[in-house]
């Protein structure tokens, strides 16, 4: 399981916080039942930091690395429930690697 959150955002879609585990799990977050899982991400998490956000005008959330990597999982449309796909890599510079993450829209 998890050890720890890479990363945590606000889905505007439905009003919860939702948390990244190191591991790829995917938890909402609140100040009653702690944590909950509610998915997994089915690639692995590749680095040690990590940018988590939503996007809410493709209600997906978007997790990238600081190798590169940048993923797209999808939470629960029912067109392809849970599934995470890979995007291509990010270019980031090699010192310091970008792990920030903001998307509006």
């Amino acid at each position: 399981g998890d050890g720890r959150l890479v990363g945590i955002d606000f889905r505007v879609q439905n009003g919860k916080l939702y948390g990244v585990g190191d591991k790829g799990g995917v938890y909402t977050l609140d100040d009653k039942a702690a944590a909950v899982k509610v998915s997994q991400l089915t690639v692995a998490l590749k680095g040690r930091h990590f940018g988590v956000d939503f996007n809410p005008a493709a209600n997906r959330l978007r997790v990238i690395g600081d190798t590169g990597q940048n993923l797209r999982h999808n939470i629960d449309d029912p067109a392809a429930p849970r599934t995470t796909t890979v995007d291509g890599t990010l270019t980031n510079p090699t010192t310091p690697p970008s792990t920030a993450l903001g998307v509006t829209g």
